[in-house]
Order: structure tokens, then sequence, then C-alpha cells
């Protein structure tokens, strides 16, 4: 069982026009009200009927990993960062499976991307690219900026771990080196 609770503006937590009074009663809103984003106390998320493995979160998105390695993502994707076509699902209310090919071991998210590791160690992005955050060369990727499906990176080192911040990359590699990578952006 998943349980959330917290800001659901952009139902990112699953919970698409519930609104919880601090009584703990829930009533059904329409999507157009400003009430529902809140969600008081904890709730479970119906959608997942599976075991999850882990949970990362961005501002306004969220990727639930299963057991199996299969991913899950909902809340904004107005930028790709949830896998799925921008145009067809700009916000996704509830869990929604992503097609990806591979088993993913690991995954991390910012506020306009996310990045999953594979179990056999490749690393794969999707969301906003303008600063090459995604680990993707914007010289090379004839101007676009919006990814809209995981593409795999060009990074051929072991990691032991990922996190991502707004507009960096950092990887932990394997202790032999001891080296901790951040991989900046041009942003400033």
């Amino acid at each position: 069982e998943l349980f959330v609770w917290g800001l659901n503006d952009n139902h990112q937590l699953g919970q698409a026009g519930q609104l919880e009074s601090a009584r703990g009663r829930s009533r059904s809103l329409s999507p157009m009200s400003a009430s529902y984003k809140n969600v008081l106390i904890p709730r479970q998320v119906r959608d997942v009927d599976f075991d999850v493995q882990q949970i990362v979160c961005g501002s306004c998105h969220t990727l639930i990993l299963s057991d199996e390695g299969a991913v899950y993502g909902l809340g904004n994707n107005s930028h790709g960062q949830l896998g799925q076509p921008v145009r067809q699902q700009p916000v996704v209310s509830r869990p929604t499976k992503i097609a990806f090919a591979g088993k993913v071991a690991q995954m991390a998210c910012s506020s306009t991307h996310s990045v999953i590791q594979t179990a056999t160690g490749e690393l794969y992005s999707c969301g906003l690219n303008s600063c090459g955050q995604l680990g993707l060369n914007p010289d090379t990727t004839n101007g676009q900026v919006v990814f809209d499906q995981f593409t795999q990176m060009a990074f051929q080192r072991k990691l032991i771990d990922l996190a991502v911040l707004t507009q960096q990359l950092l990887s932990w590699t394997p202790p032999i080196s001891g080296s901790l990578s951040v991989v900046r952006s041009r942003c400033r």
C-alpha cells in the first residue's frame, strides 16, 4: 500500500479531484477547484497494485519504481519529464506505466527532468534539456529541448547512485576511483 499527503496541485500524489478536510472527510471536487490541491492527511493511492521499490519526486511530478523494475509516473508532464508525449498527457493524474523496454534499478527527478538507471547500468533521461541537464549535448540535438521519451545518455561509467538537481546531475562511481562526478550544465 502507498499513502501520500501534501501538495497535489499537479496531481503528483495521484489524488485527482479529492479534497481532505481537517476532519478526515473526503469529497470529490472539480479539477478546476483550487481546493483539491492539498491532501492534509495520509490517503492511499488506489491505482498502485504492485510492490514499491523506490519513489522519487520532482517539484510537480512523481516516479514510482515497482519491485519488478517497471516505472510509473504521475503529475506534471509539461516538459516530458514523465517519459510520456506532452501533447497527449500534459498532466497525468493516476500512476501510469511508462513504456520502457529495460528493467529499471533506480531513478532520480528534478523539477523538469527525470533520470533512470537500468539494471545493466545504462542511464536514460527525459524532460527539459535547455541547459544540457539530460546529459545530451544541446549542440547535437538539433535545437530540440524537450524529450518526452527516455533517451539514452552518453555516460559510460558504472554508477553506485545518482541524484539530480535543477541544473546538474550528480553520480557516484565505484570506490575504486572514489569519485563523485558533478556534470554541470552551461546555464547559470
